[in-house]
């Protein structure tokens, strides 16, 4: 006989098919001198994920704030591109919020945003976060997927200030000083995720009987049990088996690797400094249905993609609107520059009208990023119904830096805890933009007493955005 206890549990084990070992709770059973468990099975239901969704510069203010509140509002011009009527229902922005922490143009802000702190020595050679970015807080405080990767960082646009400190060129940290690097080739990140397999299944270790893979230690067991254990013993293998059956029946997380981009994406649209943006469209496109792949197969559940890092000095070139350098015609100006080239306080200058079509191509590519998870097929619904995109950048209006009026969107359901389709805006004064992170970690089930520190930490969760 092989039962065998842990603690004041008793187990039947087993090994599948696959070579994996299996344990199998036992029910109470008088014949032993311990209480059985309640067995387990891995179920179908998809699990809930979080996204980073940040882009550098900030938004137009007047272009981006709703008029009217709740579930009934139009976006302005610039949000509607990632609030289109098909996104509209998982779509709520935050409005009226600022960064608490210290002001500091783009890594401050970003700092704020993404951990609810400061920079540590913000104007000497250690321009890092206080705390750990939102997204490794919650990959700390939830389960980890089958797939192993506990989680993932992605970037679209080349981007190194040169500013010394980590922020200003990374999003994720793990902490003070410890930034998570990034990866921004699709190509290896394809290598990375899928390899040269055609199938993904991080279910595969669960596949196939449960109980035949027990079913020796079983009879086994029962030559020593009396009458009514057996009884019992039969009544638990018989509701597993039954149970088993309807997994089986379901539309679980066996996963087909997306196409390789090797075909599309080359070494020059990596290697040169404008590569990636002369092709940005595709190139977000490529990167963000490889993040949708990964997420759907459950390969990662904690995510962060900076599309433009910090103060975003990206050149559209895929966009008609952006101006481009009178001494050299064909390079478009970048997104920084322009912000910075005028005070901001004259509308309508070419400048400025640049830096704002900059913004809603960057506005563009996001919604494309949201429609792409929405039709990422994820249990009976789409990723979008299980994920939650949390997006927000490095400053509130570029060209002031401001703190005011932060960007902050809530995209996706959150397996049904975020309420989409909502304005909320603060009430008063501006309330703290660490509440929308901090409210999307309990979303997810993150269980964390609080978020940031100082003026920024946070232990409110606004509860218009859930259910």
């Amino acid at each position: 006989m092989s039962v065998h206890s842990m603690g004041r549990r008793r187990f039947l084990r087993g090994m599948l098919a696959t070579g994996a070992g299996v344990t199998l709770g036992l029910p109470t059973l008088e014949s032993l001198l311990h209480r059985g468990s309640r067995a387990r099975a891995d179920s179908p239901t998809p699990p809930k994920r979080f996204l980073v969704w940040f882009w550098g510069n900030g938004i137009v203010p007047e272009r981006w704030i709703p008029t009217e509140t709740g579930a009934v509002w139009t976006p302005p011009a610039m949000l509607a591109r990632i609030a289109t009527p098909e996104l509209r229902p998982y779509v709520s922005v935050v409005t009226n919020a600022e960064i608490k922490s210290a002001w500091q143009p783009h890594a401050g802000g970003a700092s704020g945003a993404l951990c609810g702190s400061y920079l540590n020595d913000p104007i000497g050679s250690n321009g890092t976060p206080q705390s750990a970015s939102i997204d490794q807080v919650i990959a700390n405080a939830i389960d980890v997927s089958p797939g192993g990767l506990r989680s993932l960082e992605l970037a679209g646009d080349r981007h190194f200030s040169g500013v010394a400190g980590t922020v200003y060129n990374y999003i994720s940290h793990r902490g003070p000083g410890m930034p998570n690097e990034y990866d921004r080739d699709p190509r290896s990140v394809f290598r990375r995720l899928f390899g040269t397999v055609e199938s993904v299944d991080p279910y595969s270790t669960f596949r196939g009987s449960v109980l035949d893979a027990v079913l020796a230690d079983a009879n086994s067991l029962t030559a020593s049990l009396t009458a009514s254990d057996r009884a019992r013993l039969d009544q638990h293998m018989t509701s597993i088996r039954e149970l088993e059956t309807r997994i089986a029946a379901s539309a679980g997380p066996t996963c087909t690797a997306p196409t390789d981009p090797s075909g599309t994406v080359s070494d020059s649209m990596i290697e040169d400094e404008f590569g990636t943006v002369m092709n940005f469209t595709m190139m977000n496109d490529t990167m963000m249905q490889l993040l949708a792949t990964a997420l759907a197969c459950d390969l990662t559940r904690v995510a962060s993609y900076m599309y433009t890092g910090p103060a975003a000095f990206t050149r559209y070139f895929e966009a008609p609107d952006v101006p481009h350098l009178a001494e050299y015609p064909t390079l478009p100006e970048a997104t920084h520059a322009m912000a910075h080239l005028s005070d901001g306080s004259t509308p309508n200058t070419p400048l400025l009208a640049g830096m704002e079509a900059a913004l809603n191509e960057t506005m563009r590519h996001f919604g494309r990023s949201l429609e792409i998870f929405r039709n990422t097929p994820d249990g009976t619904g789409n990723l979008l119904d299980n994920l939650v995109v949390y997006g927000t950048s490095c400053t509130g209006y570029g060209p002031l830096h401001s703190h005011t009026e932060y960007p902050l969107v809530v995209a996706g359901l959150a397996g049904g805890a975020i309420r989409g389709g909502t304005h909320h805006r603060f009430a008063g004064t501006p309330g703290n933009a660490a509440r929308v992170p901090f409210t999307l970690a309990h979303a997810v089930g993150a269980d964390i007493a609080s978020f940031g520190l100082a003026e920024a930490q946070t232990s409110d969760v606004i509860s218009e955005l859930l259910t």
